[in-house]
């Protein structure tokens, strides 16, 4: 049956997919006639998020040449954490703004606009259905047709069915999230809330109160323990049934491997954040890290990809998933009142210290 060639097909054209494009053209702009963007779905599409950008999100777009004021946002002045203990208050020590609110469906669509206008080749509407691997490419089966590559990066997010396919031998540690809007006041639009109070409901996370462009507050549930219960079971502590979606996602472990030969994960398909259930960074980031190391492959004999995970773990972005991992386990691993208070009282100012040092500001930390 005939294929068709790619040196780098991308299965997935949301924020870590368009990264990986967008790192590769601005490593390489002769790149540009060598990468294929595929994605199952049609653009704009809906996607469930809360939507907050932080700093580190913010200079990956930066360092990328985007200006993320090209469409609608809320900044967000000041984070209100609220604990099974206390309430603080947390300002971003770089920025005049602490968090910027975007919509997710708005956000992919721009970035792909960038890909587009770039010259890369995107396909939407694109269902892949397998892979098969040799020592030097690696063939796609689409119901559309068959692709061969060199390189696949698997950027499919939390909910699809292609990471079972790459990396059969992963078990996936999965948290659960629902959202829903309402019209309340209670807040500014300046303002976000993060509240641990859950954590003593047989919660492992939190609730969350942010800011939308559409004027109504964004509010949902993380919890980092899909084994509490359904999503269902979570949607019904949402106020009056308002929820608008839930699904699960799979949190990022050290212990996973985010490369099966020629296949790499990025984004949520390599985990998202276990502590705040944080994505958008993260999407952006590994983007960038999957791209370098693409780059350096291509100068080694057949596109030697080893040692992808490294890349990952070894990088400031790596050490802040790593940090956050540990600290969800202590955090959601010790729900008793006693130890919450320790934690968000006793321990308050390192809490800070940390989130400051080694949790946020990762982005601006470089690597060679």
């Amino acid at each position: 049956m005939p294929f068709e060639e790619i040196d780098i097909l991308i299965i997935g054209a949301g924020p870590s997919g368009s990264s990986t494009a967008l790192h590769l053209l601005s490593r390489d702009p002769s790149m540009r006639g060598r990468i294929m963007v595929v994605d199952k779905k049609t653009f704009p599409r809906q996607k469930l998020c809360g939507g907050g950008l932080t700093e580190d999100a913010e200079t990956i777009l930066r360092e990328l040449g985007l200006n993320i004021e090209e469409i609608p946002n809320v900044v967000v002045g000041t984070l209100y954490f609220s604990t099974p203990v206390n309430q603080f208050e947390y300002r971003s020590s770089n920025s005049s703004h602490t968090l910027r609110v975007i919509d997710r469906a708005t956000f992919d669509g721009w970035l792909l606009s960038k890909l587009l206008a770039a010259g890369v080749q995107v396909r939407q509407g694109v269902t892949v259905t397998n892979f098969q691997q040799t020592a030097t490419d690696c063939l796609v089966s689409t119901q559309q047709g068959e692709i061969k590559a060199k390189v696949v990066v698997l950027a499919e997010g939390s909910n699809g069915t292609l990471s079972r396919l790459a990396f059969p031998g992963r078990k996936p540690n999965k948290a659960r999230l629902v959202e829903w809007y309402t019209d309340e006041k209670n807040l500014t639009p300046g303002q976000a809330v993060f509240d641990y109070s859950p954590i003593n409901k047989n919660i492992n996370g939190y609730y969350w109160d942010f800011p939308s462009i559409s004027g109504l507050r964004a509010k949902g549930f993380f919890d980092s323990t899909i084994g509490n219960g359904s999503i269902g079971s979570l949607a019904a502590l949402a106020p009056n049934g308002q929820v608008v979606g839930g699904h699960p996602i799979l949190q990022f472990t050290p212990r996973h491997n985010n490369q099966n030969g020629r296949i790499l994960a990025v984004g949520d398909c390599a985990g998202a954040d276990p502590l705040l259930g944080e994505g958008i960074s993260f999407a952006l980031g590994t983007g960038a890290k999957a791209a370098k190391h693409i780059i350096k492959a291509m100068q080694r004999p057949n596109w030697d990809l080893a040692h992808y995970q490294w890349t990952i773990i070894n990088s400031p972005m790596g050490r802040s998933l790593y940090i956050r991992w540990i600290i969800a386990h202590i955090l959601f691993g010790l729900p008793a009142p006693v130890f919450q208070w320790l934690i968000w009282d006793v321990l308050n100012k390192a809490v800070i210290w940390i989130a400051r040092h080694w949790v946020l500001g990762w982005a601006r930390k470089k690597t060679t």
